[in-house]
């Protein structure tokens, strides 16, 4: 578009937003050029001395009487301050809505924080399980397993937003630097996209913190839990066996001898038993003292113990055409490791051994 000033100074108008702010750089005149190439005259600037020609100082050091026109790359010499502020006004309204949009509720997504969840949570819990794996349990942890996944796939998906939003800062600095050279403002400061091996040292403290945290809850919740002692009816199921075949021996004899049964009710011996079909004698014991533990062990492992008495009986087995088994003792060890809790009391297995007589013995 062509324009001219009042004073006669053309002016070349290639591209741009309109309405127009310009100042002749000739007379001094201030004007506005619509988009329809009407001009409205604003003031004129008194000069300090009475100018027949254009001189150097007259003019902006970039431009000449030559190539004195109003174009997208020289727009900033001729804008006025106030078109200045509204299109920086503008460009970090644009951006806070750009901003507004990476915003995950009221968390703002960095790669220091998707470091400090994936290091401080998912790694700490990867820690803990490898150190309860070689110094206690050889299972698997459920509340590990599940704290690990989730630190590490959350702060993965953190890492990846954050990057995004560091990516997308990064090129608005760009732009408001270009924008701020553009109207030669003075540039706030901007910081560019950091390395990844700054953002882990700046992460460090975070991270920490974080496994700090979680090793004293894991202390803490060690031993949180109930101690109890109570009563509970024992299920004793003595299984005769044939030692070689391991088959069961029906019509077995399981004899108890004369001794009280302790810390339990309505067992006293002697008792005499008889395997059935399946070589199984079962006695029950009401009452027997029982307790246990329901609660954390360290490294938040759930923990259900039972422990319960057992009569303090000595018994002896024997079938037709086998040998007899000899005195054994119901608080032998691998017989208790047999003790199992149940809804409505304990049960215990007792596998007796009996060897067969040979012919003619």
């Amino acid at each position: 578009m062509q324009v001219a000033c009042p004073c006669g100074e053309p002016f070349t108008i290639e591209a741009g937003p309109f309405p127009r702010a310009l100042k002749c750089h000739a007379c001094g005149h201030k004007f506005t050029v619509l988009d329809t190439g009407e001009i409205i005259e604003f003031s004129v600037e008194k000069r300090p001395t009475i100018e027949t020609g254009i001189s150097a100082d007259a003019m902006p050091s970039s431009l000449t009487p030559t190539n004195a026109i109003c174009s997208a790359d020289n727009f900033g010499e001729f804008a006025s301050a106030s078109s200045a502020e509204e299109e920086r006004r503008l460009f970090e309204l644009q951006w806070q809505k750009a901003f507004d949009r990476h915003m995950i509720g009221v968390i703002l997504p960095t790669r220091r924080k998707g470091l400090v969840v994936a290091v401080g949570i998912g790694v700490t819990f990867l820690v803990m399980m490898a150190i309860e794996w070689i110094c206690f349990n050889h299972v698997g942890n459920p509340v590990l397993i599940v704290g690990a996944g989730i630190g590490l796939v959350g702060g993965s998906w953190l890492y990846r937003r954050g990057t995004r939003f560091e990516n997308a800062e990064a090129e608005w600095n760009r732009k408001r630097i270009d924008l701020y050279a553009k109207y030669h403002l003075s540039l706030p400061a901007v910081a560019g996209m950091a390395s990844l091996g700054w953002v882990f040292l700046r992460s460090l403290p975070g991270i920490l913190i974080a496994s700090g945290l979680l090793f004293c809850v894991c202390v803490i919740f060690f031993g949180y839990g109930i101690y109890w002692v109570g009563v509970r009816n024992l299920e004793i199921n003595f299984v005769v066996i044939d030692a070689e075949t391991g088959k069961p021996i029906a019509g077995g004899l399981v004899e108890i001898a004369d001794e009280k049964s302790g810390l339990c009710a309505d067992c006293d011996g002697p008792i005499k038993l008889v395997t059935n079909d399946e070589g199984v004698a079962t006695q029950f014991c009401k009452n027997c003292m029982c307790g246990g533990y329901s609660g954390w062990e360290l490294f938040f492992r759930w923990s259900e113990t039972y422990g319960t008495t057992t009569p303090s009986w000595r018994f002896e087995a024997s079938a037709p055409g086998y040998g007899r088994s000899g005195r054994l003792s119901l608080h032998k060890e691998e017989f208790r490791e047999t003790i199992e809790r149940g809804d409505k009391g304990a049960t215990m297995q007792v596998a007796i051994k009996l060897n067969r007589v040979p012919a003619g013995k």
